[in-house]
């Protein structure tokens, strides 16, 4: 046998960047320690808005955008830095933390093992800032400016690409994204003030998306779905300067809170989840865990779902004991994590409440307590047939995502992808106190042979103060109930051409979108005020021949040579406000030749109907006084409301063809740029204007529109029949 030399190994210091890459190794393992580390960063930043979006399960670019404060100028080459952080000063800080990072080895672990990118602009900075890191260092020749929203955004490219071994002990795509998929869902439930958004790269939806405000029952739903918020058991318990034997004097206090959500005995999931919080961190608590299962096996041998936010003294808490920060140890563990389970047991011991919250709050501004109206029950507490709700407001039609349509009745359109649902950016308004929801939401606007460009004129003092009078106007007459009712009302079809049959609970109702539309449209040109998108009209538009035909229409009693004249003096009033029209309102008119250029695009994926023309021109010129701002801008955005609504006009559309107003219906086209083509037939036989409405114009009225207490009394909306009284009708059949 022979012998092994004795080789003399000598202790030496390790290069800085293995030292490096170890320590990346531990923080980093796979895509989704890279998103925790990157969320937890968001958060610190103050924002109530995240988006994530994944290539490839987060192995070949992971994206992380926030709105918060951003980064300065003069952090920027410190950033990815190891040890390099503002949250931390000395060692004693650790013990009143209030930070979800601290230790400044998160971006300096992943610019280590991937190319990272940051885009950052602060709500002082005019510009925002690019950069780019290697190896924590700031690559030449640093920091460049560049258009950005407020807020951070990382990309990360190409995650181990200088680990060959780590990248192929990862799972494939999909794995790693359902990882990260689940991740966000814990923080979105444990952080109900934020807005999360998770996809995969190039996709139009979220897979995951939830809205900064809402309550952690709301985001349950929209995360694990209905049937697990359905079996939520509310848990609340505090302890308070309770002694613990055994202990030092200064430390034998047992002070603490939890809240959360348990599930009930007969809530059948496949798996456990727990999603622990404590001390605003989301960590793993093996010990709560095992007891909790144990205690679940023994009433009703299920898995169980558990929340729990627990609060503790921050000198009882230490964050610092794992690289990944998925533990931390406590003091009193033992004598907490007792309460907590029996706490638990006795509420899986008590009454069964399983079901105990049917009316979890839909993803939206209205909230319900979950409170079953005793009078709609039977002794035995079951809801009565006669007041059983048989919709979801939250539902939708898969005709949303699949639009197929067919030309003149024949033929695969080439234009079946209308957007007319688009999932749009969201961006603020004018004024932050008009409370219609969203303004308009995309950047794009699909329209013939529209070359876009966006109104970037600064609104003066003198119109913001107009536009505000107008907001306050609209705010004052507003109708909570009328609200209420119109944002948890299901669509169910069309009536006619401007009414549709909407159902609220158990009544169905008659509602004119004609009347709604306008005051709809009308709010969201005042928010929009300046900064309105714009198309181009193929072909401009005089707009005397416009006016000639709306005062046939108007005042038919005319002679022709007075019509003409008449058509002539709007023709000049236009004409010497196109400044104000074009700043204001996007509607372009080019004084040299007296013609319509442009019109604004009021909602995404909601076209006017050019025939209405005429009806714009003369709305427009009935401004007794342009010098007047409050006049002038709801004249104005009168005018566009009823133009873009589907109001109708008695003799509108009985106008004779002009070649000037196209007569088909704008749609995309499939080659180079927009076009007009033929009317657009869905293969159920619907047509574009009643998709439409269905899936544009009435969703946008249950979410923006603020309406007024008069459209409660004009018929604006019609109560027709309710469930109860049909029941009554056809039980004496």
């Amino acid at each position: 046998m022979e012998s092994v030399p004795n080789i003399e190994r000598r202790i030496v210091s390790l290069d800085p960047e293995v030292v490096q890459q170890i320590a990346a190794g531990e923080v980093i393992q796979r895509p989704v320690n890279a998103v925790k580390e990157l969320l937890d960063n968001a958060l610190d930043a103050g924002s109530t808005q995240i988006t994530i979006a994944v290539k490839e399960g987060g192995k070949k670019l992971l994206t992380v955008q926030d709105n918060g404060h951003g980064i300065e100028r003069d952090d920027l080459p410190l950033l990815c830095k190891r040890h390099a952080t503002s949250k931390l000063r000395s060692f004693e800080d650790l013990n009143s933390i209030s930070t979800l990072g601290f230790r400044g080895e998160a971006l300096a672990s992943i610019s280590t093992v991937a190319h990272l990118t940051v885009i950052t602009k602060s709500a002082a900075a005019v510009a925002g800032l690019k950069t780019r890191y290697r190896n924590t260092v700031l690559e030449p020749p640093g920091p460049l400016p560049c258009a950005a929203q407020n807020g951070t955004t990382f990309i990360v490219d190409d995650l181990f690409y200088n680990n060959e071994q780590r990248r192929k002990a990862l799972g494939s795509g999909a794995e790693e994204y359902a990882r990260i998929l689940d991740l966000v869902g814990r923080y979105a439930i444990s952080r109900p003030d934020v807005g999360f958004s998770c996809k995969k790269q190039g996709e139009r939806r979220p897979e995951l998306h939830t809205v900064a405000g809402t309550s952690t029952q709301d985001n349950i739903r929209a995360v694990y779905g209905a049937s697990v918020a359905k079996s939520m058991l509310p848990l609340e318990l505090s302890k308070s300067g309770k002694e613990v034997a055994g202990m030092p004097s200064t430390e034998n206090t047992l002070t603490f809170s939890v809240s959360g959500f348990v599930s009930c005995t007969h809530h059948s999931g496949r798996k456990s989840v727990f999603i622990i919080r404590i001390n605003g961190h989301l960590v793993q608590c093996r010990a709560l865990e095992h007891s909790l299962e144990a205690a679940y096996f023994s009433h009703a041998r299920n898995k169980p779902f558990v929340y729990l936010d627990l609060k503790l003294p921050g000198d009882q808490v230490d964050v610092n004991v794992h690289p990944t920060k998925h533990e931390v140890v406590f003091l009193h563990q033992d004598e907490i994590l007792a309460c907590i389970n029996e706490a638990v047991e006795g509420l899986l011991q008590g009454p069964i409440r399983c079901h105990c919250m049917h009316s979890i709050a839909h993803s939206g501004p209205i909230a319900s307590t979950g409170v079953v109206d005793p009078r709609k029950t039977t002794d035995k507490g079951v809801v009565r047939v006669t007041d059983m709700v048989r919709t979801d407001v939250l539902s939708q039609k898969l005709q949303t995502f699949f639009e197929t349509a067919t030309h003149g009745g024949t033929g695969t359109a080439d234009a079946a992808a209308v957007a007319i649902n688009s999932v749009a950016r969201k961006r603020k308004g004018t004024f932050q106190n008009f409370e219609g929801s969203d303004p308009n939401e995309d950047t794009t606007a699909h329209c013939p042979g529209a070359q876009q460009r966006t109104a970037t004129q600064p609104v003066g003092s003198a119109n913001s103060d107009a536009l505000a009078k107008l907001v306050r106007d609209i705010n004052i007459g507003r109708d909570e109930g009328l609200k209420h009712r119109l944002q948890n009302s299901v669509y169910v079809g069309m009536a006619d051409t401007s009414r549709v049959l909407v159902q609220h609970d158990t009544d169905l109702l008659l509602v004119d979108l004609g009347s709604l539309g306008c005051d709809l449209f009308y709010q969201l040109v005042l928010k929009n005020w300046g900064t309105l998108q714009r198309f181009h009209l193929d072909e401009p538009v005089r707009i005397a021949d416009l006016a000639v035909l709306a005062l046939q229409v108007f005042q038919p009693d005319l002679l022709e040579d007075e019509r003409w004249q008449g058509a002539i003096s709007i023709e000049q009033r236009l004409t010497s406000q196109s400044e104000f029209l074009a700043q204001g309102a996007a509607i372009d008119v080019d004084p040299s030749n007296c013609r319509l250029q442009s019109l604004p695009k009021i909602l995404d994926g909601c076209m006017p109907d050019l025939k209405r023309l005429p009806l714009l021109v003369y709305r427009l010129a009935e401004c007794s006084n342009w010098d007047d701002g409050k006049e002038s801008i709801s004249t104005t955005a009168q005018a566009l409301a009823e133009f873009y609504s589907t109001q109708p006009v008695v003799g509108m559309m009985d106008l004779p063809k002009i070649e000037c107003i196209p007569s088909s219906t704008p749609v995309l086209g499939s080659s180079a740029g927009d076009k007009l083509v033929d009317p657009v037939t869905y293969r159920d036989g619907t047509d574009l204007q009643t998709r439409q409405i269905e899936h544009v114009l009435f969703p946008a009225i249950r979410s923006k529109l603020i309406p007024s207490s008069r459209r409660a009394k004009d018929g604006s909306i019609v109560h027709l029949v309710s469930l109860k009284t049909l029941y009554k009708v056809f039980e004496r059949c």
